[in-house]
Formats: structure tokens, sequence, C-alpha cells
């Protein structure tokens, strides 16, 4: 694959830890709709670059109603939403009768069961933001919002929704090999304008928004998404046209647009490994 990192980012997708293997559990924060969560005695934990994050402090706060069943080894979480099940050390889970893979199983960690973050978030629906400098996860749940946030947050998926060109180019650019980038060519150009005009729109209308209190670092967040993503919309129309053809640069184009899945998709940033 001529960008062969960017299948792996985007279908393992959401925010990241890339390298993060080594950070300590007290160091890593998370936040859910604006309030922080407080854990009381097991802190989230790096798995394989994946945090797994104790069952009912996060899970609750989001709105879950937690079942475990100590015969099977299995936690159910639902809400108006969803029914997901997971089995401890299972490599998949139900979600709405569906099963999706995962690549580091639940576990259970000195008595206290640790459920991987990016692959429930993803499967609920929610936005998962990393910040790097705060070393703490932001979940938008859309669950747990208060009658304040109610009107951003419908404007903010009516927005998102709108991205749909940004998907059909990150989805043909994993299909681009260097026997075929000619033939692309001319359908990557014509995506990567109608992307771009679509997320300049997008920016736009949330910039205008009265950011509710709490979210602000959620809503800065997904701005800056939005520049990573016309920044890989750039480089990719670059690499298309014989700019520049390397590694790194498919490398770079990769980590631009795949942060911006997590405003799409309901997944986590990719910049990281959450």
């Amino acid at each position: 694959m001529l960008l062969k990192k960017l299948p792996t980012f985007l279908l393992t997708a959401t925010v990241v830890f890339s390298a993060l293997s080594s950070v300590s559990a007290q160091n890593i924060g998370v936040n859910i709709d604006g309030e922080d969560v407080t854990f009381k005695d097991t802190l989230p934990i790096i798995v394989d670059n994946r945090t797994l994050v104790p069952l009912r402090d996060v899970f609750e706060k989001m709105g879950y109603t937690v079942t475990w069943d100590a015969q099977t080894k299995t936690v159910s979480l639902k809400n108006s939403q969803n029914d997901i099940v997971i089995g401890i050390g299972a490599d998949s889970f139900i979600v709405n009768s569906r099963a999706h893979d995962i690549d580091v199983p639940a576990l259970i960690i000195d008595g206290r069961t640790m459920l991987p973050l990016r692959a429930i978030a993803q499967s609920s629906g929610a936005k998962v933001y990393w910040d790097a400098e705060e070393k703490k996860v932001y979940i938008l749940s859309f669950v747990n919002t208060s009658e304040g946030s109610s009107q951003y947050i419908e404007t903010y998926e009516k927005e998102i929704a709108k991205l749909e060109s940004l998907n059909e180019l990150t989805e043909l650019l994993k299909e681009v090999t260097p026997s075929n980038i000619n033939s692309k060519k001319s359908q990557i150009l014509s995506l990567a304008s109608k992307a771009k005009e679509e997320i300049t729109q997008v920016k736009s209308t949330l910039a205008s928004l009265s950011v509710p209190s709490g979210l602000e670092k959620v809503h800065s967040l997904a701005l800056g998404n939005l520049d990573q993503a016309l920044k890989g919309i750039d480089l990719a129309v670059r690499l298309v046209s014989g700019e520049e053809n390397s590694e790194e640069l498919k490398d770079d184009i990769a980590s631009a647009l795949t942060e911006s899945m997590a405003l799409n998709n309901g997944t986590v940033r990719e910049i990281g490994n959450i």
C-alpha cells in the first residue's frame, strides 16, 4: 500500500499515546463531558500502548448501568442507546448484537475490572480526544450533558456529519498503490477540494458557537483536529501530484488525516494510542 500506515491507523482509530507505554498510570487523567473523573482506588494503566480504565469509575459516569457476571467473567454495559457485552480476556466484544474486534482485552488487575477505553468509546459513539500536554483523555459522551450543553452538542453533531468528502478521501487513500496512483489522481484531487471546502465551512460554524462551561478543551481539540485534516489533505495533494514521494510524507498524511477521524467516526485521536 502506498499509505501503508493509514489503514492500520484508521481501522484501529480513534485519540493516541504512540510510544507512551512508559507513561505511569497516575499521569493519565480522564475528563467526561467537562468533569474530571476521580479514581477511587485504581488508576488507568497502559497495556501494549492501549489505555485501560477502571470499569465503574469511567463508564457509570458516561451513563451506563454496569453489571458484572462473576461466573462467566463478563461485563454488561447498558444505557438508552447501547447494550455492550465484554468478556474478560476476549479478543472481541458485542455492541447491540454486533461483534467488534479488540486488540487489547479487558483485564482484571488487583481485583478491579479494567476496560479498554478506545474500543468502548468507539462503539458507544462518544468523541474522544487526547491532550498530550496534559496527558489527559477528554470524552464527549453525548449522554451526561447539562441542559445548557444540548444546543452546542446538537450543532456539533450536525456540522461534523457534513464531513462526507473527508471520509471518502481517507478511504480512497487506503486503496492507493504505486501502480494505481495515476488512475486515482483525479478522483483524489476532486475529493480533496470538496473536503477542504467542507472542513472550512464546518470549522467556521464551530468557531462561532458559544461553548458551554467545561467543554472548552474538547472544543479546542476538535478545531485542532480540523486543522490537522486540512494539513493531511494538502500533503496528500502534494503526494499524488508528484511534488514529493517519501515515506516521511506518507506517515505525515496518515497522522494528520487520522486525527480528524475522531470527529467523524466517534473514535479516538490517533496521535497516541488510547
